[in-house]
């Protein structure tokens, strides 16, 4: 692709640069999702790994991890286990609210509702619990040990006033499926099993941002839009364009993103910085801005043509 843009005109690619890297890298992600560990003892002992979908429910993965990362899951049970008989007609292992004396703790404030992020509540997925009100969630959450996708979002079309709200499915079990069943099979009173479940503990095993909003161009995934994205997304193309040129800085003979490092600094670490450095105001305007990144990133492509 990049490679047929030496056939363009100089303006042609100036512009195309322009829109490049400030609108193209829209859609673009890297990292991976936060993963939490469950350390379960009682009546079934293992453990279970949570992967959380971070950019498809932001707010609720935030949720449980903070109350991950305070410790407030620790040594609290799972109350509920379900295996939809005519009472209880779920396939849900339910847990995060009440401690070994089967007594209540205190949560956080309510969060809104995110089912309609397109996830379904299928086996080993995890969701928030929550009461009639649809932004309700605190801390409980339950763990699909059979598809429930009586359990999801969806809409009416005869009526589109009428929607069923769900609940909002935020993660899934990567590890410990085996564990999820042992606990589905357990013995219950009511749903309540009659010997305690424990969340021994649960910790952060891969610790990943979590964006509240997905930003166009965060390409790096820390939640900010900033020439780390742009030297990420540059890395993905640049090494191939090789030709010693004007971009290349550090006269090594070979334009690679030591050269940016030394144009990135003397443009500024955020954008709209204004600190002067000759050599890299290749706009020859006076300052170091945008316009240098354009005719910069041209120069790193055409082979200084």
């Amino acid at each position: 692709m990049f490679k047929n843009l030496l056939r363009f005109g100089r303006s042609s690619r100036t512009a195309f640069f322009a829109l490049l890297i400030f609108s193209a890298i829209v859609g673009i992600s890297a990292g991976a999702n936060p993963q939490v560990t469950l350390q379960i003892s009682g009546d079934v002992s293992g453990t279970i790994v949570l992967e959380l979908y971070a950019e498809e429910a932001p707010i609720t993965t935030a949720n449980f991890l903070r109350y991950v990362k305070s410790g407030f899951y620790n040594d609290l049970i799972f109350h509920r286990v379900a295996n939809g008989v005519a009472e209880d007609p779920l396939f849900v292992i339910q847990g995060g609210g009440l401690d070994m004396s089967h007594n209540p703790k205190i949560p956080g404030p309510a969060i809104i509702n995110e089912s309609s992020n397109g996830l379904s509540n299928l086996r080993g997925t995890i969701a928030m619990a929550r009461e009639n009100h649809s932004d309700s969630a605190t801390s409980q959450f339950f763990i699909n040990h059979q598809d429930n996708t009586g359990l999801d979002y969806r809409l009416y079309p005869p009526n589109p006033n009428y929607i069923s709200v769900g609940y909002c499915v935020f993660g899934k079990i990567i590890d410990g499926l085996d564990v999820m069943d042992e606990i589905s099979g357990v013995a219950t009173t009511s749903s309540v099993p009659d010997i305690d479940i424990i969340i021994d503990s649960a910790i952060i095993t891969l610790d990943e941002p979590v964006c509240m909003e997905k930003l166009d161009g965060d390409i790096d995934g820390d939640c900010d839009v900033d020439l780390g994205d742009y030297a990420f997304f540059a890395d993905t193309w640049l090494m191939e364009n090789s030709t010693p040129h004007e971009a290349n800085f550090n006269f090594d003979d070979i334009v690679n993103m030591v050269d940016f490092v030394i144009f990135a600094a003397a443009w500024g670490t955020v954008y709209g910085e204004t600190r002067y450095n000759g050599a890299c105001d290749l706009h020859s305007d006076g300052v170091i801005d945008e316009q240098d990144l354009v005719v910069f990133t041209e120069h790193w492509l055409d082979g200084g043509q």
